[in-house]
């Protein structure tokens, strides 16, 4: 009887799993936080050290706005948004860049909280995963016209 009893078990285990074969997870709730922006530096970013230990270089994006459909700019041309980067890596790449400078970073969008002197305060900035140079600033005192007047 004991032999009877653990060969219906093993036969239901395989009814279940080849039950399960076809069948999906459910989905993770839908959502995408993810941003790519394509703008002028500020001014060069700051490296600075948290009172952890860890450092993190923050830097000031121009972002300019589209133009709208009627074919105008509207009252507010760009929008300034806050950067950070935390890989040690990215740390030093964006380092090297001079404000001025046309670069793309993609990146996910954060929002800190903190209480500050007047209660809880937040902020949103971009938290960079991946950053590029996408033109070099033109050398202090150069014309608007590369090579000289024509």
């Amino acid at each position: 009887m004991v032999g009877t009893t653990r060969s219906k078990d093993r036969a239901r285990l395989r009814v279940v799993k080849a039950a399960d074969v076809g069948r999906r997870r459910p989905a993770a709730a839908p959502g995408l936080n993810e941003i790519r922006l394509i703008g002028r530096l500020a001014a060069p970013a700051e490296t600075r050290t948290l009172p952890s230990g860890d450092e993190v270089a923050t830097f000031r994006l121009v972002v300019p706005r589209r133009i709208d459909r009627a074919g105008e700019r509207r009252r507010q041309a760009s929008d300034t948004l806050d950067c950070q980067a935390w890989p040690a890596p990215l740390r030093s790449k964006v380092g090297r860049w001079q404000g001025g400078e046309v670069v793309e970073v993609r990146g996910e969008l954060r929002r800190r909280f903190w209480r500050g002197a007047h209660g809880p305060e937040s902020r949103c900035e971009v938290e960079v995963v991946s950053a590029a140079l996408r033109r070099k600033a033109p050398p202090v005192g150069a014309g608007a016209v590369a090579g000289g007047e024509r």
